[in-house]
């Protein structure tokens, strides 16, 4: 009966801590967000109204920040407690309708703010569903006199309407499938879209509680991903595509959590890693963890092979059925890879100071091989006592993390590929640049000449803490393999 008493407790405050900060992350953000000043073309002006969504980010990111330590700590915690059958889905139930209603909240709000990459969406979405190739016109060439009222303003907003679209096979199918179940009532269709994104989101913190509960952890950790700031400004505030790849990635580590793995089992992961690496390519880096760990289940990765050549030929197939060529997309995809950067220190350096001619192509290169090291190091270094899926997931939170901070481009949404992962394998590094990537919005008005130092001194503000955490751990790792050795 004292037993029973006592988890009653712990449940009860448990619950009622995770409500509270629910509704503290809930209330600000919804607050900041519908700020009308927070805008990036009033951005480009003046990022005096940031300010507000820094603290209001901050104080929900340090609150997350100390549910985090508590679930890593070695005591029997009130979070820890729910690993136990009958709070698992009770805790997890509560994290995944808070997720939801926040989203459902964000995703009212007047407009996107911070971004505008949502009317490109709406634009591709509203193409396939007449039938064109979205990667044949660009916008700016679009007879707007055939369109309606509400489509041209979609127009009006996207950003350079002179290329084609960028946005890869599996997004172009979900844009077109939110399109089309577009209510009247939503007269851009920016709603349905957030909306869409966020039930997304929500499907992934479901499959990531489902490998929480297979591999024996607190369901508590779901957390810091469902309730994550970043993760609810950039989804079901701004509506950025990332989450349908991110979704299609947690499903195929799902798939492939067991120890060992059936050939249905792989063929899912195909299915589900091709059709998250024609979102973003950056996918493909799981691929390398999941082979690893699972080599010499020859047959699961074969099944996964085949799955993987499905779901390509799924998605890319149907776009040669549509009116127009997928040409534009190569030649939206060379201006980006050649002229397009934002926050990318590393890749700026090499490429404006110490190799100016062909330094694109350099950066590249060592960016490549940073990432192949970064994918020996991790390997070799490896502790077997994990549990596959867990030494699956820190592969590739590392092979991730490396990608964006040798990337040329890096927007503060890119990093919810990294969040995504951190309750199944955190990582301190990943989790401090998930608060300090924010201070990049800065960027859209840093961009004179005479502003070199405030570029510096916001440059620093989010990459030094970063590094710092990366460089301690791999300065103390020695240290921590002598302990574990004697």
């Amino acid at each position: 009966m004292i037993m029973n008493m006592q988890t009653r407790q712990i449940t009860f405050f448990s619950w009622v801590f995770i409500a509270v900060l629910c509704g503290g992350i809930s209330y600000g953000l919804f607050i900041g967000l519908n700020n009308a000043e927070l805008d990036r073309l009033e951005l480009e002006n003046s990022f005096k109204p940031l300010w507000g969504y820094w603290g209001i980010f901050f104080l929900a990111w340090l609150g997350l920040t100390y549910f985090t330590r508590r679930l890593c700590s070695d005591k029997k915690t009130t979070f820890q407690s729910t690993h136990h059958k009958d709070h698992f889905w009770s805790a997890g139930s509560l994290i995944l309708i808070c997720s939801l209603m926040l989203r459902l909240g964000l995703s009212l709000t007047p407009q996107p703010r911070l971004s505008t990459d949502i009317w490109r969406y709406l634009q591709d979405g509203a193409t396939i569903c007449q039938g064109v190739n979205p990667y044949e016109i660009p916008p700016a060439q679009v007879d707007l006199e055939k369109l309606s009222k509400p489509r041209r303003e979609i127009i009006d907003r996207i950003n350079h309407p002179d290329l084609a679209s960028i946005y890869l096979p599996t997004s172009q199918w979900v844009f077109a499938g939110l399109w089309s179940i577009k209510p009247a009532g939503d007269l851009w269709g920016d709603h349905t879209f957030r909306l869409g994104f966020g039930i997304l989101d929500c499907v992934t913190i479901l499959f990531l509680l489902l490998i929480l509960k297979r591999m024996g952890k607190s369901a508590w950790w779901v957390a810091i991903y469902g309730l994550h700031p970043l993760a609810l400004t950039e989804v079901a505030a701004s509506g950025h595509q990332d989450v349908i790849g991110v979704c299609f990635l947690v499903m195929s580590l799902y798939f492939g959590s067991r120890e060992k793995i059936r050939y249905r089992d792989g063929f899912l992961v195909g299915i589900c890693l091709g059709l998250s690496i024609w979102v973003k390519p950056i996918a493909a880096l799981a691929v390398v963890p999941l082979v690893a760990t699972h080599w010499g289940e020859y047959k699961a990765i074969f099944f996964a092979l085949i799955g993987g050549i499905v779901a390509s030929l799924g998605v890319w197939l149907p776009l040669f059925l549509l009116e127009g060529s997928s040409a534009g997309l190569f030649v939206t995809a060379k201006a980006f890879s050649g002229d397009w950067s934002f926050n990318g220190p590393i890749h700026y350096v090499i490429n404006t100071y110490l190799i100016p001619t062909h330094g694109k192509w350099f950066a590249s290169g060592v960016a490549l091989m940073t990432v192949a090291s970064s994918i020996f190091l991790y390997l070799k270094r490896q502790n077997t006592s994990k549990q596959k899926i867990e030494m699956i997931a820190g592969c590739c939170i590392c092979f991730i993390l490396t990608s964006l901070l040798m990337t040329s481009t890096c927007h503060p949404w890119y990093l919810i590929w990294l969040i995504a992962l951190l309750p199944l394998s955190f990582d301190k590094a990943s989790w401090v640049w998930s608060l300090t990537i924010v201070w990049s919005y800065a960027f859209y008005q840093l961009k004179t000449e005479d502003q070199t130092g405030a570029i510096l001194l916001v440059t620093g503000l989010e990459f030094l803490p970063v590094y710092s955490v990366i460089i301690s751990r791999w300065i103390s790792r020695p240290h921590t393999a002598a302990k574990t050795i004697n």
